[in-house]
């Protein structure tokens, strides 16, 4: 594991302090979980950008439409 020195605002240092006084666990598990969730936030938004960059594309081409799979959904 890798150790990172973060000089953080006393306003943020303390909203730490008191959610990790309140939960019972200890100021580096808060920040470690804040980081994780916020990586993984940007890495669902970056994935979602990419698919509706996509779509955009494709939208109205062949790529788009697949007409053998749209008319097997077709009642009949």
């Amino acid at each position: 594991m890798k150790t990172l020195r973060l000089p953080l605002p006393d306003k943020v240092h303390d909203q730490i302090r008191r959610v990790a006084e309140h939960e019972g666990r200890p100021e580096d598990e808060i920040v470690r979980h804040a980081i994780d969730h916020w990586l993984d936030t940007t890495k669902r938004s970056r994935r979602h950008r990419e698919i509706l960059a996509y779509a955009r594309k494709v939208a109205g081409s062949t790529d788009d439409l697949d007409v053998e799979l749209e008319s097997a959904g077709l009642w009949t």
